[in-house]
Formats: C-alpha cells, structure tokens, sequence
C-alpha cells in the first residue's frame, strides 16, 4: 500500500488549532450517534417490533456515520500542530 502526501495551501489565515477543536466536537457527536444505533440495533425487541424499512434505515445510518468517523478521524491525524 503507497500512501501519497497532499500539501493543501490556504490563501487566508486558517486556525488549525480551532479546526481540530470543531472537527473533534463532531467525531464525539458522531460517536453517541453510534453508540446509540448499535444499542437500538441489538434490541431484539425492537428488531422484532419494528418496520423492516426502519430497520434498514438505522442500519444504513450507522453505516454512514461510521464512514463520516473515518474521514474525521483521518483529518484530525492529519493536522498537525
């Protein structure tokens, strides 16, 4: 696996301390939206009681979320400061 570095040049001023400080705020967001679909998602009573298309659509909202968290994740490593 070759991984490419990528120079990225801002024509204003940009904080990256407070970049990393929002972008960070959203992953903790995004981590209680998981948290909170995996629990929902492993209650057999609500597999069982729910419709199978609201099933579907918190499997495919956690699926996103998780994608959303690695891009996240992978800005916030990328930051350096």
């Amino acid at each position: 696996m070759h991984l490419e570095s990528i120079n990225l040049y801002f024509s204003e001023e940009v904080n990256l301390t407070e970049q990393k400080i929002n972008i960070s705020n959203k992953v903790k967001i995004l981590d209680n939206k998981v948290s909170g679909l995996k629990k929902k998602l492993e209650n057999k009573s609500f597999l069982k009681n729910a419709p199978k298309s609201i099933v579907q659509k918190e499997k495919n909202s956690l699926i996103q979320y998780n994608i959303e968290l690695k891009k996240l994740n992978s800005i916030l490593n990328s930051i350096k400061n």
